[in-house]
């Protein structure tokens, strides 16, 4: 696939009209415009459109209506196509504070997602239960922390 005419997000921080060509799911080639040359391959015409490498999100709970640490297998599964459709290619979902049985099951589900689709499951963030009970909290109950 060619992506022609897009703003294209390079090495140096900055947007430039560039071609981009794409293999195997994979930026191949990033080149001046009308540098590359399409042969049978699938045109697109990015202009006015900016073209990013793929994104990694580190820290979110759930989407699509799904929490992480809920969700069946099939519920991470909508996550991860969601967020891999928004252009974001690997993910890092977080738990809450948590019993031991709790994170353990969620552990478990995550380890079985590994194998389907979507965006890359690369990570977790394990919030609590080490945090200062005399700042906020946020959406945390605060019966899981250390030292309650």
């Amino acid at each position: 696939m060619i992506i022609k005419n897009a703003l294209v997000y390079t090495e140096d921080h900055k947007f430039e009209k560039k071609d981009v060509r794409i293999e195997d799911e994979r930026i191949a080639e990033i080149a001046e415009n009308g540098q590359i040359t399409a042969t049978d391959e699938d045109v697109i015409d990015g202009e006015g459109m900016y073209a990013i490498p793929g994104l990694v999100d580190i820290h979110f709970h759930g989407a699509v209506g799904y929490d992480f640490c809920q969700a069946s297998k099939e519920e991470l599964l909508k996550i991860a196509e969601y967020e891999a459709k928004n252009g974001v290619l690997a993910i890092c979902p977080a738990t809450m504070s948590y019993n031991e049985e709790i994170l353990g099951h969620v552990m478990d589900k995550a380890a079985d997602y590994k194998e389907d689709t979507g965006a890359d499951l690369v990570g977790i963030n394990m919030e609590g239960p080490f945090i200062n009970l005399k700042k906020s909290r946020g959406a945390e109950s605060g019966i899981y922390y250390a030292g309650r």
